[in-house]
């Protein structure tokens, strides 16, 4: 029993020093707002005031239709980063990368150190948005 509480209690300390150092980090960000392939964020963002604008749709690959309304959405809110997974083609988020100036960054929501996962998340977003 005391083995577990004590893993536990670990736990929870970890967890609420990767929450503060994400509030931290993204405390000045001024935009709030970043592409990702597939949705797999919304929690994260949720959580943290940010909003994931997912270029998957209905978990199918982009329209052209589509691609040029998420271009002019990146456009028009500076939008500089676009988060893809291993797991799926990054055609679509390059071409809108090439449009917007932005960069493609590859991450694994299925990576087993979650906390280190999204504290990495958070790092990318503020280094890309806190301009």
């Amino acid at each position: 029993k005391t083995f577990y509480e004590n893993n536990f209690h670990k736990f929870i300390k970890k967890i609420s020093e990767t929450d503060n150092k994400i509030k931290t980090l993204l405390s000045n960000i001024k935009q709030r707002k970043f592409l990702i392939f597939h949705p797999s964020l919304y929690y994260f963002a949720k959580e943290y005031n940010l909003e994931e604008i997912p270029i998957e749709k209905e978990g199918k690959e982009a329209s052209l239709k589509y691609v040029f309304k998420i271009i002019k959405i990146a456009k028009q809110n500076n939008i500089k980063i676009i988060f893809t997974s291993p797991e799926f083609s990054k055609k679509s988020a390059q071409l809108i990368a090439n449009k917007i100036g932005g960069k493609v960054i590859s991450f694994s929501p299925l990576k087993y150190d979650i906390l280190k996962n999204i504290l990495n998340v958070a790092k990318i977003i503020n280094e890309y948005h806190r301009d």
